[in-house]
């Protein structure tokens, strides 16, 4: 299965109201988000990362943990598919290792680590959206990019390219 069909069914069945298999961390706070594919949903979302970080959310995610990792891999497909919807393309998800593999010279630019652990195409553009869930949760307010700049600076790169 490709990280492409894989995100396609996280969204699918966290719309059909269902967990990944190994379940998520924070399922049902998720769903209360009204999670609709807006700009307006990231900024829902952003809000309740930053709660998570004040709650110190950070300090108890383990990343070998099936549950927290569905729940980073959930909140990064879906700044993609949301990412992609602003410039009508659908979003093409890659692991680190088959980009490196297309393209060696990325790898000292694109450190091999959870937040790069998938990678989303839109177009001729890459965009990493698991780090910037990742910083909000981390660094909070410190993090100066919300969710939705995030995707707003990735929509804007990929009209300028495509």
């Amino acid at each position: 299965m490709t990280f492409t069909e894989t995100a396609r069914q996280y969204l699918e069945a966290f719309a059909a109201g269902e967990t990944p298999q190994g379940g998520m961390a924070k399922f049902e706070e998720l769903r209360n988000l009204s999670l609709d594919g807006t700009m307006e949903s990231l900024d829902r979302l952003d809000a309740f990362l930053l709660e998570l970080h004040k709650q110190g959310f950070a300090d108890e995610i383990d990343l070998d943990s099936e549950e927290h990792q569905n729940f980073l891999y959930f909140t990064g497909f879906y700044l993609g598919k949301v990412a992609g919807s602003q410039v009508s393309l659908d979003a093409v998800w890659v692991p680190w290792e088959a980009l490196m593999e297309a393209n060696p010279s990325l790898k000292e630019a694109i450190p091999e680590v959870f937040g790069t652990s998938l990678l989303c195409v839109l177009g001729k553009s890459l965009y990493i959206p698991l780090s910037a869930v990742m910083a909000r949760i981390y660094e909070g307010a410190a993090c100066e990019k919300s969710l939705r700049s995030s995707v707003e600076t990735i929509a804007e790169g990929v009209r300028s390219l495509n």
